[in-house]
């Protein structure tokens, strides 16, 4: 079983299953939530690009979201108690 589907299964597992399925790209969680991302940065491309053409001030563009970064490792993503959860849940 893959670790999204057992997080699926287990309700106390929720909140990581959710934050999996959010950084998954193609899923319906990851698009919801980095479309709005992307519609403001292309509004602010465009005034990016029309501040180019004048002496208009240009403010930072929008960051990107830190909970759509991939994962980098699993050190400090669920704690001790989810998984302990978990392991007695699939057993």
């Amino acid at each position: 079983m893959e670790p999204p589907v057992g997080f699926q299964r287990v309700d106390a597992l929720q909140g990581i299953y959710q934050s999996v399925m959010s950084r998954t790209p193609g899923t319906t969680p990851f698009r919801d939530r980095l479309d709005p991302c992307i519609q403001a940065m292309q509004e602010w491309t465009a005034k990016a690009k029309a501040a180019l053409k004048s002496t208009e001030s240009l403010v930072q563009s929008p960051a990107y979201p830190a909970e759509r970064v991939p994962f980098s490792g699993n050190a400090g993503t669920y704690s001790e108690k989810q998984l302990r959860v978990y392991v007695k849940q699939t057993k």
